[in-house]
């Protein structure tokens, strides 16, 4: 959970040893190809209840901080465009990818189905998606904006204030 209990190995024969080491800590853990760049590419979408996608905020990601194998999105531009796939999920919901640097296609990291991280900046651009899932889940025909707005600058002030008091 949130980058904790990873481990990095070269090869296949440090896995059985690695994966012992990472299970005693976590009951289940997951084999994931490490992907060299860390640039991120996350889609926030709502979908309704008939699988129509209703909003989608595709931030560009200008700036990151990396701290051990976790790469977090400082800094993005708002971006309401991008690959879509039907999930057979309604409501609100993150797919977290990364840019694979040999190829330049996104590459899946995990679905959370939830509003995530960034609620705030989807919040911030004008579609409040807890009222839209919450009319959703009262089986009503959502109401409100549901378009965010193209080249917003989205800013993670309290990350930028640590690093200001920090240097």
């Amino acid at each position: 959970a949130h980058g904790a209990n990873m481990v990095y190995v070269d090869s296949a024969a440090d896995l059985p040893a690695a994966f012992a080491r990472v299970s005693s800590a976590q009951e289940a853990p997951i084999i994931q190809e490490y992907l060299p760049g860390g640039l991120r590419c996350n889609y926030y979408v709502t979908v309704g209840r008939d699988g129509e996608l209703i909003s989608m905020l595709t931030p560009r990601v200008t700036r990151t901080h990396r701290v051990g194998y976790k790469v977090g999105s400082k800094s993005s531009v708002s971006a309401s465009t991008g690959p879509c796939v039907e999930l057979g999920l309604w409501g609100g919901y993150t797919s977290q990818t990364q840019i694979d640097p040999r190829d330049g296609r996104p590459k899946l990291l995990e679905i959370n189905a939830r509003f995530g991280h960034h609620l705030w900046w989807r919040t911030g651009l004008g579609v409040n998606e807890p009222r839209i899932c919450l009319q959703l889940a009262r089986s009503e025909k959502p109401s409100g904006t549901f378009q965010f707005p193209d080249g917003v600058l989205l800013l993670d002030p309290g990350h930028d204030l640590i690093v200001l008091v920090d240097k």
